[in-house]
């Protein structure tokens, strides 16, 4: 579940996070299978990763081509 003050921006949230973990199944896969352990980042790495991406300009700016796309596919009949 996400959150957000807006619409687009909980859609955008969900949006990161699926692919976020998406890659890390996959990288946790491929670093299984050759024998590699996981790298765990610090705190430090970790917020600056989650205050470059906070933005409420950049969530929406991720999520609009997307919205814009379903409108277009469904000739403007897209519901919330």
């Amino acid at each position: 579940m996400t959150c957000g003050r807006t619409v687009d921006e909980a859609v955008a949230q969900f949006g990161a996070m699926d692919r976020c973990c998406a890659a890390q199944l996959l990288a946790d896969a491929a670093a299984t299978g050759r024998g590699i352990k996981p790298t765990i980042i610090d705190d430090e790495d970790a917020r600056f990763t989650y205050e470059s991406l906070s933005g409420e300009d950049l969530r929406y700016l991720m999520f609009a081509p997307a919205y814009e796309e379903i409108l277009r596919s469904t000739n403007g009949d897209f519901l919330l």
